[in-house]
């Protein structure tokens, strides 16, 4: 009587742990857990309208789920891996990788059953034949104690198994049994059937995990690799959802130390892309990781705006505030400031002399400077919109006195003001990025000329006379130059615009350079 009294005590304490690690496990992950849970039963029912392709999809971004959000170890994974396990041998006779799922899913709850509602005679036979190599049995306390291995080898139809309800019937005799599941050895033993995750230090990969992203938007991952670390190559891997393999692409150096590769946008029209970083040797063995394929860093897809079409409040939004950023790691505003100056060809009748038409002949100077003051808002990390202002500080100009009527004094024009409509995109990755734009826009560009024929201006009427052309007032211009982050939010600018007026013509080409506040 004792004996059973301590057994079952026994038993209780290992229930309690049992439940006090899963309610720990989950404490910080409820929003994960009641995702990877609804996903297996979208799963399922995939799974009993014969759409097994579709079951495979939303299991493994189940798998996924729960390996980015520390539940390596909680019961909804060992579920998952028993579905996973169901779907292979059931709608595609797989019966070996079944069996290999059904012992990660033992190893993580030996107590773990098939689901009856979609469990058949094949899949029991396979989940038994894991569940005696995989070491877990003797936790199982769904099955009989000892007449269970050789029925369960005879007769694949396990009826007493599956359905659970003989453990009552035969509670009191083969409670002894029980004690060897605290010893059962055989949950670690289960472990060397995992070893699919190799050991790989990330010791010398510093890396700040992308977690979201927009979808059909290409991905750029950035790597910082230690001086120390002796490799030839850094890979990324990565896994649109869906896709049961790893796709790989080899990372470049763009500034010494990093390293950057995108993934590519036809791989985010999913909901979420696994990836992971490795460090390899010329032979494709990895020395450092960040990530791995049984254990890959995930991000989520335009999970916060499609929430918010649906009508719903995303897991992001529960401060109630409206989540604008769906790229946490990406700037969406800029506000940049370029100084500089300007030259070209201009043709057209003067300001102060307006009865005299001018032509540069060549190249005329837009003196002295100007400043580009531009704010924008980034679409997409790579392509911004923005707002442009031109403002032309003029210079060299001279005053002239019209002998007609009575001696009137024509003032200097000393400046210039335009504006512009701006597209730019960004190339490349790392700090250094080529940059193009496009611009449309209206106002003046001014450039300075000399009268040829009349030296009686300034105040004392013996001065070459310097006049202004005004070009415009409708504006195009084209651009390109360098953007150089000094920061992920400070950086500095080298740009060159070609600018075209009309209907007053003018060819104008502008260089600058200049600061950006990214945020």
């Amino acid at each position: 009587m004792r004996a059973v009294v301590a057994t079952v005590l026994a038993m209780l304490v290992l229930n309690l742990a049992s439940v006090a690690r899963a309610q720990d496990d989950s404490g910080d992950n409820t929003d994960a857990i009641a995702k990877a849970t609804q996903l297996n039963k979208d799963a399922l029912a995939a799974f009993q309208a014969h759409k097994t392709d579709e079951a495979k999809r939303l299991l493994k971004q189940a798998l996924d789920l729960c390996d980015a959000s520390g539940l390596d170890q909680h019961p909804i994974k060992a579920r998952t891996l028993v579905h996973f396990g169901m779907v292979l041998i059931g709608g595609q006779k797989q019966r070996d990788p079944a069996i290999k799922q059904f012992k990660k899913a033992l190893a993580i709850e030996p107590g773990i059953g098939l689901t009856k509602s979609v469990a058949t005679p094949e899949m029991q036979s396979a989940f038994e034949e894991a569940r005696k190599g995989g070491g877990a049995a003797a936790a199982d306390t769904q099955s009989e104690a000892k007449p269970t291995p050789p029925d369960t080898t005879a007769t694949p139809a396990g009826d007493a198994t599956p359905s659970g309800g003989d453990d009552n019937a035969t509670a009191a005799a083969p409670e002894p049994p029980p004690p060897p599941p605290p010893p059962s050895a055989p949950p670690p033993a289960a472990e060397p059937e995992t070893p699919a995750e190799p050991a790989v230090p990330s010791t010398g990969l510093d890396h700040e995990p992308v977690t979201r992203a927009r979808p059909n938007a290409a991905i750029a991952i950035t790597v910082n690799v230690d001086q120390g670390l002796k490799f030839d190559k850094i890979v990324l891997a990565y896994r649109p959802n869906g896709a049961s393999d790893y796709l790989g692409r080899e990372m470049k150096q763009v500034d010494p130390g990093i390293y950057s590769a995108e993934i590519p946008a036809r791989a985010t029209s999913g909901t979420m892309v696994a990836y992971y970083i490795e460090a390899q040797t010329a032979n494709g063995d990895p020395v450092a990781a960040r990530g791995s394929a049984e254990k890959p860093l995930v991000v989520m897809i335009g999970e916060a705006r499609v929430a918010k079409k649906q009508g719903k409040k995303s897991d992001d939004d529960d401060d109630g505030d409206d989540d604008e950023d769906e790229d946490e790691n990406a700037p969406r505003y800029f506000i940049g400031l370029g100084v500089g100056t300007g030259f070209g060809y201009a043709k057209g009748n003067g300001d102060n002399d307006a009865g005299t038409p001018y032509s540069s002949g060549g190249l005329a100077s837009a003196q002295a400077v100007q400043f580009t003051p531009e704010v924008g808002y980034w679409l997409r990390p790579d392509l911004m919109l923005s707002v442009q202002i031109r403002y032309q500080m003029v210079t060299g100009t001279t005053e002239w006195v019209d002998p007609n009527p009575m001696g009137h004094t024509h003032k200097a024009i000393n400046y210039a003001l335009a504006g512009f409509a701006k597209a730019t995109e960004l190339f490349g990755h790392g700090r250094l990025k080529p940059m193009a734009s496009f611009a449309l826009g209206g106002g003046t560009i001014r450039h300075v000329v000399k009268n040829p024929t009349k030296q009686d201006c300034g105040a004392d009427m013996k001065t070459d006379c310097v006049d202004t052309i005004a070009a415009g007032p409708f504006l195009a211009a084209v651009g390109g130059g360098i953007l150089y982050n000094l920061t992920p939010r400070i950086g500095l600018l080298g740009v060159a615009n070609a600018e075209l007026g009309l209907t007053d013509f003018t060819v104008n080409l502008d260089l600058s350079v200049g600061a950006a506040y990214q945020f």
